[in-house]
């Protein structure tokens, strides 16, 4: 995800990825439990690459209750185009909330998030929701097939009817959705945590101070 000035200044330089990490223990008691998916969550700074209005116009074509954790200047922009499909009763904004564990106790009473950004660079909210075990519905962008790998489903992130149909599949499909929610819980634990990350970064100064270019690594 990075631009095209980055793109153009990084060219043949050594890179060390250092993922962004979880903390686990602070999230620990929020947990989801997904009987049937009926309410959809998602958290993120309202602005324009988050993407949201295919989000909002996807709501035309599916029974779920879409719940926006998060402000920002898109804000009122959405509003307005939240009423004018008609569609005030089937998405809810929650502003943006102070406390991280207000945010995580709002993903937990949802039963999937949703999130069709065009460009992220790493996608914080996916992997907490994915930690409290949402399965996640993302745009088919290569960070987050990083991050979410097969642990979610990919949709075209312009297209509402593709944003509804990749609800739909989990809604038709409750064995799919309880396989997912595990698999994502688990792919957090397994690569993207506080601790995970610590080292990544101790690993890149040690090679620096070493005199060593970091060795490209994810």
């Amino acid at each position: 995800s990075y631009n095209r000035v980055e793109r153009l200044l990084k060219r043949g330089a050594s890179e060390h990825i250092c993922p962004n990490g979880v903390d686990m223990n602070r999230i620990a008691p929020y947990r989801t439990t997904i009987n049937d998916v009926k309410v959809g969550v998602t958290a993120c700074r309202l602005i324009k690459r988050k993407n949201l209005q295919p989000l909002i116009k996807a709501m035309q074509y599916v029974d779920l209750h879409l719940q926006i954790v998060g402000d920002g200047p898109q804000r009122e922009p959405l509003e307005a185009l939240t009423e004018r499909y008609g569609l005030s009763d089937s998405v809810e904004f929650f502003g943006y909330l102070e406390d991280r564990a207000d945010v995580y106790a709002a993903m937990a009473e949802a039963d999937v998030f949703v999130l069709p950004s065009h460009a992220e660079g790493f996608g914080v909210s996916v992997a907490e929701a994915m930690a409290i075990g949402l399965p996640p519905i993302v745009s088919d962008i290569p960070v987050f097939h990083e991050v979410v790998g097969d642990a979610g489903v990919f949709v075209k992130h312009h297209a509402p009817k593709d944003i509804a149909d990749g609800i739909r599949q989990l809604q038709d499909d409750p064995e799919l959705t309880r396989r997912l929610s595990q698999e994502a819980r688990r792919r957090i634990e397994t690569n993207f945590t506080l601790s995970q990350t610590a080292h990544s970064y101790a690993d890149a100064y040690e090679q620096i101070t070493d005199g060593q270019s970091p060795k490209r690594r994810t």
